[in-house]
């Protein structure tokens, strides 16, 4: 579930925000933060569970986001890059 939390945090950014070329691996960042924070934070709650596994899967789709937004960054598109250079 922790690597779903980030992937979908960061996708619905990236849906409704419309200038995200240069803050994308700033959201990428903060975003894996706090879910590690939380996932910290349950270590020191008597009634929550920490699970390392949790914290596995939110280092797992940090990275996948970060090469993702390395190799295909966001507002870089084909059809963009195609329409500049007709024009």
């Amino acid at each position: 579930m922790s690597y779903l939390y980030i992937v979908i945090l960061v996708s619905g950014y990236v849906t409704f925000a419309h200038s995200v070329t240069n803050r994308m691996s700033n959201c990428i960042i903060s975003i894996t933060c706090g879910a590690l924070l939380w996932e910290i934070h349950q270590a020191f709650i008597p009634e929550m569970y920490f699970d390392w596994k949790d914290m596995v899967a939110t280092l797992m789709a940090f990275t996948a986001l970060m090469l993702i937004q390395h190799y295909k960054p966001v507002g870089n598109s084909v059809h963009s890059s195609v329409a500049i250079g007709k024009g």
